[in-house]
């Protein structure tokens, strides 16, 4: 039951766009439309991201451009996956993929990206021997092209380790998060969102494990960077702001959960579907916490409500989830 608590967690690591990626010298019109897009999906700005994203396709399209087009698709993918629809996010990263293969460019940075995505979607699919395979190919990829050293390496990593805690592979996923960390620490730069991100898989992982001490420590240590570097009005702030309130109702720090997890539920509403698996999870961890509470009629009503607007996922089309079981899976 306890693994329920962790999914949120895994959810977060696959949700945000791996690492940025170059796309060429950034001088053409074309490559300057698709450095918007991007730049409006991490600002969240998730409608205009899309139609940019489309036009920029339609433009690569025109030209003829297979790189340029592959490069577009891993990003719109990207879009997609955040948004929930996931299967339009694994349509868009097979077509790069045969673009990547028709043109022969098997050593290209975006290649890497894309078969990193890739796995994400397999991963949540519980394809996970297909899974590890993508990722150890974009790992090599990434390591012929840009050196071992490269900054895109830890959040692979990351993600991999998130693949191994799934699996129940506990030693193996902490080696890979702090082998992350220390990579993105020798960086010449800062990265705060793959940082955040790696320190918010370890905090799931030493959850998982009971060390809620250390897990605290982790998820306030991810949150705080998340804070810093985009706001509590941002997506990413979000969810990391709920995986931490999340433990915090765990560990029964009510005072503490309640007014991040609403703060973190009001940003998220702000940006997805109503009936976001995400907003669904953060919803009804607030039915708990007033159960807990002994706000006994707000948590049926609220119940109530949340079943209503979750009939349907925004990521697989079926019931989200059993909101009966996220009632009762931190009972030991």
């Amino acid at each position: 039951m306890k693994d329920q608590f962790t999914r949120v967690c895994w959810l977060l690591i696959l949700l945000l766009p791996c690492g940025s990626q170059a796309v060429g010298n950034e001088n053409t019109p074309l490559e300057q439309a698709l450095l918007q897009a991007k730049r409006l999906q991490r600002e969240a700005k998730y409608e205009e991201a899309l139609q940019q994203y489309h036009r920029v396709l339609r433009q690569a399209e025109a030209a003829g451009s297979s790189p340029e087009q592959a490069l577009i698709l891993k990003d719109l993918g990207s879009l997609h996956h955040e948004l929930g629809a996931c299967d339009q996010a694994s349509k868009c990263y097979r077509q790069a993929l045969k673009l990547w293969k028709r043109e022969g460019q098997v050593t290209h940075p975006g290649l890497a990206a894309t078969l990193n995505n890739l796995a994400q979607e397999e991963v949540e699919s519980r394809n996970y021997r297909e899974a590890e395979r993508l990722y150890g190919r974009a790992l090599e990829v990434y390591r012929s092209s840009l050196g071992p050293d490269c900054p895109q390496i830890p959040v692979i990593l990351n993600n991999l380790g998130g693949l191994y805690h799934r699996r129940g592979q506990s030693l193996r996923a902490e080696k890979l998060y702090h082998e992350a960390l220390g990579l993105l620490q020798r960086q010449p730069i800062s990265y705060p969102d793959e940082t955040a991100n790696c320190l918010n898989s370890l905090g799931a992982l030493y959850w998982s494990q009971r060390r809620y001490a250390e897990a605290i420590s982790a998820l306030e240590r991810a949150v705080g960077i998340w804070e810093q570097a985009v706001g509590q009005k941002h997506p990413r702030w979000a969810r990391g702001a709920a995986n931490l309130a999340a433990l915090y109702v765990d560990t029964r720090q009510f005072d503490q959960a309640e007014p991040l997890l609403l703060k973190a539920i009001q940003t998220l509403e702000g940006f997805l579907p109503a009936n976001h698996p995400d907003l669904g999870w953060m919803l009804s961890n607030y039915v708990y916490l007033l159960d807990q509470t002994h706000r006994e009629a707000e948590a049926r009503t609220l119940k109530e409500q949340v079943r209503n607007r979750m009939a349907s996922s925004a990521r697989t089309g079926k019931p989200v989830v059993d909101l009966g079981e996220l009632l009762t899976f931190r009972e030991e």
